[in-house]
């Protein structure tokens, strides 16, 4: 119950966090097959909110064994369907624990539950996927040692964002073939070897789903290209070609290219966060557009600017790793959104207000307005800072892209 209805709280809210989600693949799932999903993990605990509501069916998920310590957080997480799985670098104390709970997945998986499981096992702001665990071709080798012809597949998911450090993006879910591991598990010799080759189809299979980079030394770099790329140009297939480009480089390319980012990024200035407004058209009927948008605007924001203050600056004095700055974010400011309209709501009926529901319903529109309104904003703005220099401009992105996207 609690499982369903922080699905679709946090489904709402998503709609709202980012410019877009794209998820693609879904086709490929297969449909009466128990899966083990497995994905990267680069944003703290934004992967699993995303992921869960955006497949179609109830997932559950192996976490950390040092999550479930303390009695109310064990039960929570229960609630919301984590199960614990324990890991050698946490140390041999609580390992004797870990075959229990790959029985408890399997049984989960028998039953035609699905489970969702970050293989790199631990969490790191960065495109490509790291080195992959064998925790979950160990848990589909046991299962097939039990039954050969077990019902299960393991479908490698990659999750990539044009901006990794703060909400407003654009999401890419990247769900892959399902692999069906009963062939390898006839044909593999021993155990080992089983473990060695489903582990490298899964790595091979995943690598494919996102921007992977042969050098972890470049993920810097292919996080400040798509940082001045315009927003119709943050897909997944430019920073997925960016990488395959970034790959091929000699180091004195690589040299070449940053300064060229950095320069033209510190020639934006405050407008190096969206490069829309060098490739937009401005004219007077959008000007009046906006000044008549102004008023709806400005209430649907003011309504909602403390609980966005909060959120942030929550963030900045509590978050330490950037990986969770973008879930902290996330997770406070619905919190202290959903906070407000209730105190809002019993203020209403308290004074005797009529049609509370209906005025607050009007106001998270407004919100929603003003969301877009405020990009619209900031682009006009950008388009007047930068007049006069906008065509040198244009020619220097023109001369990175076209190294990068070609």
């Amino acid at each position: 119950m609690l499982y369903w209805l922080a699905w679709g709280i946090v489904k709402f809210a998503l709609k709202f966090s980012f410019r877009k989600i794209e998820v693609r693949g879904m086709e490929d799932l297969p449909k009466e097959t128990p899966v083990i999903f497995t994905s990267n993990h680069p944003v703290g605990f934004m992967e699993p909110l995303v992921i869960a509501t955006h497949i179609s069916r109830s997932l559950h998920y192996l976490a950390r064994g040092d999550y479930f310590k303390n009695p109310i957080s064990r039960w929570l997480l229960n609630q919301i369907h984590i199960l614990p799985i324990y890991r050698f670098r946490d140390g041999f104390s609580d390992m004797r624990n870990n075959e229990q709970a790959m029985q408890n997945a399997i049984d989960l998986l028998k039953s035609g539950i699905s489970f969702l499981v970050f293989v790199e096992g631990s969490t790191k702001l960065q495109y490509s996927f790291r080195p992959i665990q064998k925790g979950v071709s160990r848990i589909v080798h046991q299962m097939l040692e039990e039954n050969p012809n077990a019902n299960i597949a393991v479908v490698p998911i990659g999750f990539s964002d044009s901006d990794m450090k703060k909400l407003g993006s654009n999401v890419f879910v990247n769900i892959a073939k399902p692999i069906f591991p009963h062939e390898l598990y006839r044909s593999a010799p021993s155990k080992p070897i089983f473990l060695k080759q489903m582990t490298a189809q899964i790595r091979d299979s995943s690598h494919e789903q996102v921007p992977q980079l042969n050098t972890p030394e470049d993920e810097e770099l292919l996080q400040n290209f798509a940082s001045i790329l315009p927003v119709k140009d943050q897909l997944f297939q430019n920073l997925k070609t960016a990488a395959n480009h970034l790959n091929k480089m000699q180091e004195a390319e690589k040299k070449s290219l940053h300064d060229a980012i950095i320069s033209l990024k510190q020639k934006l200035g405050k407008a190096s966060n969206d490069t829309t407004a060098l490739f937009e058209s401005f004219s007077i009927v959008k000007i009046v557009i906006l000044l008549l948008g102004a008023i709806p605007a400005i209430l649907g924001r003011a309504f909602h600017l403390l609980p966005i203050w909060i959120a942030k600056t929550f963030a900045n004095r509590t978050i330490q790793k950037t990986e969770f700055y973008m879930v902290t974010t996330f997770v406070v400011r619905f919190v202290s959104v959903g906070f407000l309209y209730a105190v809002a709501f019993i203020l209403m009926k308290l004074c005797g207000v009529g049609h509370a529901f209906f005025i607050l319903l009007g106001i998270a529109l407004l919100g929603v307005y003003a969301i877009y309104y405020v990009q619209e904003v900031r682009t006009t703005i950008n388009h007047f800072r930068l007049r006069g220099k906008k065509e040198t401009l244009k020619k220097e992105y023109f001369r990175i892209s076209n190294q990068m996207l070609k």
